[in-house]
């Protein structure tokens, strides 16, 4: 731990790459944030009553394992389904990824696999545990299903943050760039046509001029479009014509859908930290893999992995805000 705090302070990047400040913004994001306080404030909830109830009695210990497992299914199937969803997202776009070096996302990645391994290892035993079993307790068909989303969850979102890392950051010129604006005209007709057949005569200027973001004079701008063609329609005066909406709206759109993501599955990750972090452990409490694999094998297993698995935890949390911070 203080190794890997010392080097995500010391430098995240190489080569004289310089580091991109982290702006965080709810703009866009509010049904994410929202969908993940709820499931902050449930599984607070479920903690108490589960803290309460546990050992008690046969019945109540019983009944309480159930609700934690129809609980915990529930929110990793909803955790999986964002997942796909970025993951999709980002497949079908074309963008490029970023392959520079650098050693502080490199870790990261290691980090995110190699902790989720503790949970994993867990979630077999569990697996294993149910299948041998000779007697099956009523909550036990809500363990395998359970142990199966746990991997499963974990792995689609490593995917997710391993796609977002490796992605440049979402910005607003990308979008205008997206238009394919050429030259600024500065609202005379003949400018207009005679910058438009510059930028036809000389290619090689146009070209450099159309790097970066154009900065606005009157309101008007030359697109590449209309310069071989009549001035009519070849004008944006400030409210975006038919072909450039598309573009525009959908670039956002995706980036509110990824903001929303980042964030619910942020607030889910540090949900899911507060049970077992607090004592919430059924892994401890149903007594089936006891039975199974005898106490004190199953007691040095869970042990173990069970500090890789709540690490995993916030170590995700803090790739996922980072992940939304950038897009």
């Amino acid at each position: 731990m203080m190794l890997y705090v010392l080097w995500k302070n010391i430098g995240r990047q190489v080569d004289s790459h310089q580091h991109q400040k982290m702006q965080f913004k709810l703009n866009g994001a509010m049904v994410g944030v929202g969908l993940g306080l709820t499931v902050l404030a449930a599984t607070i909830g479920v903690m108490v009553v589960y803290l309460i109830r546990i050992g008690r009695s046969k019945n109540k210990s019983e009944s309480v394992l159930t609700m934690f497992y129809l609980y915990a299914i529930t929110l990793l199937m909803l955790m999986a389904a964002a997942g796909l969803v970025g993951i999709w997202i980002y497949r079908i776009d074309k963008k490029a990824l970023d392959e520079s070096k650098n050693p502080a996302r490199k870790l990261d990645v290691d980090l995110l696999v190699s902790t989720a391994s503790g949970s994993w290892l867990i979630s077999w035993g569990s697996i294993l545990a149910v299948l041998c079993a000779e007697t099956h307790p009523p909550f036990t068909w809500y363990n395998l299903p359970y142990s199966i989303l746990v991997i499963a969850e974990k792995y689609i979102q490593n995917l997710f943050i391993i796609e977002s890392v490796h992605r440049e950051p979402e910005k607003l010129s990308e979008d205008i760039r997206m238009l394919r604006v050429v030259t600024v005209c500065n609202g005379h007709p003949t400018s207009f046509a005679s910058s438009c057949l510059k930028s036809r005569a000389v290619p090689g200027d146009v070209a450099t001029q159309s790097e970066d973001m154009p900065h606005v004079v009157s309101g008007r701008m030359c697109l590449r479009g209309g310069c071989g063609q009549e001035e009519e329609g070849s004008i944006w005066e400030g409210a975006p014509g038919p072909a450039c909406c598309p573009c525009f709206w959908q670039g956002n759109a995706r980036r509110r859908v990824l903001r929303n993501i980042a964030a619910f599955l942020f607030l889910c990750n540090i949900s899911l930290w507060i049970p077992p972090a607090f004592g919430c452990r059924p892994e401890y409490d149903n007594g089936l893999e006891e039975i199974v694999f005898g106490f004190e094998p199953w007691i040095i297993v869970v042990n173990l992995a069970m500090p890789f698995s709540i690490f995993y935890r916030m170590h995700a949390a803090a790739s996922l805000f980072e992940v939304y911070c950038k897009i």
